[in-house]
């Protein structure tokens, strides 16, 4: 196996762990909407008294409402640690940020590599 710049045999895999940083941030969306039900009774009364920058000035005076919701995200920085028998370098860390899938490969791919090694440490007894 080739890992960070360095070639590891099968047999000096020793364990693994998967772990993931999960930060939860809260993200908030504001919906504005505006009461456009009597525009054109405001644009009417705003003409009357000031003409027509009164009936502008009257029809943009809409009120205005905003919603805002608040919403939990959750952000993943997924990690496979690997301790190998090799003193010099006993644990190799490969970050795999959101990627859930490559980080749960990688794990299952260890997990077989282990239960092999195992199995012919077994037999060599």
């Amino acid at each position: 196996m080739f890992l960070q710049n360095n070639s590891i045999p099968f047999k000096e895999i020793l364990s693994y762990s998967l772990s993931d940083n999960e930060n939860v941030v809260q993200t908030a969306h504001t919906i504005t909407t505006n009461n456009t039900g009597s525009v054109v009774g405001r644009g009417i009364v705003g003409g009357l008294i000031a003409g027509p920058v009164g009936a502008i000035i009257g029809g943009s005076t809409a009120k205005k409402s905003s919603t805002t919701t608040v919403d939990p995200v959750s952000i993943h920085k997924y990690t496979v640690f690997i301790t190998i028998d090799n003193i010099n370098n006993s644990l190799i860390k490969l970050p795999f940020g959101n990627n859930e899938d490559n980080a749960r490969h990688i794990a299952s791919l260890l997990e077989v590599i282990i239960n092999k090694n195992n199995q012919m440490s077994y037999g060599k007894q």
